[in-house]
C-alpha cells in the first residue's frame, strides 16, 4: 500500500498538468488582487497614509479597527470580482485537469493489469482514491492561499470589525461569531472545508467513470454535476443559498442551509465509495 500511494503520489503532484493549472489558478487570484479595490487600499495605505509620518502612525495603529488583510482577500470580493468569480466556477474543471480522469487512462493503456497483478488490487484503488481527493483539493486552495498571502503582506491580518460592514460575513452565516473573534482559526476550517468539497468533487470522475470512457467528458464531469445543481437550485427553484457551489466558500454559508449541505456531502462522500465497491465487478 505505501510504496503504491507514493508512486500514485507523484503521478498527481509532480506532473506539468498540474503545475500548469496550479500557476494558472495563481495567476487568477493575482489578477483577482489588482483588479479589485484591493490594490487601490494598498496603494493608499503605503503611498500616502504611512509615508506621512505622524499621519502615518496614527493611522498604522488604527488600521485594525479599519482595514485588515481579510479586507482585500478574494472571496471577500465575492462575484465582484471578475477573475474570483472565474476561478471558483471554473475549479470543478481545474480539480480534475491534472488527475482526474488518471484511472480512465490506467485501465485503457493497461497499466492496471501490471499494477495489481504485482501488488494488491485493493491497495491500488484506495491509492487511486485518496490521492484524486487530496489532488482536487490541493487545486483549489492552493491560489486561495496564495491571494491571503499577498493581501497579508499588504495589509496585517488582524480582527475584522463587524460594524465597520467591510466583510460578507453576518449574523447568519456559519462560525460568524468566530470569523470577528478568531479569525485566523476560521481561515483554517474555511480551507479545510473548501478542501474537502473539492475534494469530494473531484472523486466523481473515479465514479463515473464507470459510465463514461471519453476522458474530456470525465473532466467535465465534477463542473457538469457542480453548476447543475446550482442552475436547478437557483432559477429553478430559487434556492441558490442552498447550493454547493454557493456554500463552499463559508463566507457565503448560511446556517439554515446546513443541513441541505451535509445531506449534499454525504451523497458525495456515498458515490466516491462506490468507486470501490464497484471495483470487485471491474473487468480489465
Amino acid at each position: 500500500m505505501k510504496s503504491i500511494f507514493k508512486m500514485e503520489l507523484k503521478r498527481a503532484f509532480c506532473n506539468k498538468l498540474f503545475l500548469l493549472v496550479v500557476v494558472v489558478g495563481c495567476a487568477m487570484a493575482t489578477a483577482a488582487f489588482f483588479t479589485t479595490n484591493a490594490w487601490v487600499l494598498t496603494k493608499a495605505w503605503w503611498f500616502d497614509y504611512l509615508p506621512q509620518t505622524q499621519q502615518g502612525q496614527l493611522m498604522a495603529s488604527k488600521v485594525q479597527t479599519m482595514d485588515t488583510a481579510l479586507t482585500l482577500w478574494m472571496p471577500n470580493r465575492g462575484s465582484g470580482s471578475p477573475f474570483y468569480y472565474l476561478f471558483i466556477t471554473i475549479l470543478p474543471i481545474l480539480a480534475a485537469i491534472p488527475y482526474g480522469a488518471s484511472y480512465l487512462t490506467d485501465k485503457k493503456s493497461g497499466l492496471v493489469n501490471q499494477i495489481t497483478v504485482r501488488a494488491k488490487k485493493r491497495d491500488y484503488y484506495l491509492s487511486k482514491l485518496i490521492v484524486t481527493f487530496l489532488n482536487g483539493g490541493a487545486v483549489a486552495v492552493i491560489p486561495l492561499l496564495f491571494n491571503l498571502l499577498m493581501c497579508m503582506c499588504s495589509l496585517p491580518l488582524g480582527k475584522p470589525i463587524y460594524a465597520t460592514l467591510f466583510y460578507p460575513v453576518k449574523d447568519f452565516h456559519v462560525l460568524a461569531d468566530m470569523y470577528y473573534t478568531n479569525p485566523v482559526l476560521y481561515l483554517i476550517i474555511y480551507f479545510i472545508f473548501i478542501f474537502f468539497v473539492y475534494g469530494l468533487v473531484n472523486c466523481m470522475c473515479l465514479t463515473f467513470t464507470y459510465l463514461e470512457e471519453n476522458k474530456f467528458a470525465i473532466i467535465l464531469t465534477p463542473f457538469i454535476l457542480v453548476f447543475s445543481e446550482y442552475v436547478l437550485l437557483n432559477y429553478g427553484l430559487r434556492m441558490g443559498n442552498y447550493a454547493l457551489f454557493w456554500c463552499a466558500s463559508l463566507f457565503y454559508f448560511e446556517k439554515r442551509a446546513a443541513a441541505a449541505v451535509v445531506c449534499q456531502l454525504v451523497v458525495l462522500l456515498a458515490a466516491a465509495a462506490s468507486y470501490l465497491i464497484r471495483i470487485k465487478k471491474d473487468v480489465l
